[in-house]
């Protein structure tokens, strides 16, 4: 075989190998990730019952599920479905906070603040 037909066959390979590579990655036969409410809810299941009680930030819970075309979901999803899950937006001004917005999940009430500690 002459060295061009082997460059022939080579080129052939490649050339096959990256259209189905292209295929492959190519967004809409991609699999659809599972909805925002679903992954919120398979992520809540394998923490323990301590953890899930507690604020939860939007950036926090979309910096672990997955939207379309493998970014982060869009906030306005996630807290759709944080709503439809039970959880409660509030706004927290304590130490530490320093007023921000949080979601808290069904049947979690903020400590009370002690009167005579500063805030």
């Amino acid at each position: 075989m002459s060295f061009l037909a082997e460059y022939q066959v080579r080129l052939q390979k490649h050339q096959e190998e990256a259209k189905r590579r292209a295929v492959d990655l190519h967004p809409a036969k991609r699999p659809a990730p599972p909805p925002v409410q679903d992954q919120i809810r398979a992520l809540l299941a394998t923490l323990p019952p301590a953890s899930v009680m507690r604020p939860w930030s939007l950036d926090e819970l979309r910096s672990q599920i997955t939207g379309r075309f493998g970014r982060p979901p869009q906030r306005g999803e996630v807290a759709a479905a944080l709503k439809l899950l039970g959880f409660t937006p509030v706004r927290i001004w304590r130490k530490g906070f320093d007023g921000r917005h949080a979601w808290l999940p069904e049947g979690y009430e903020l400590p009370r603040p002690n009167i005579k500690e500063k805030l």
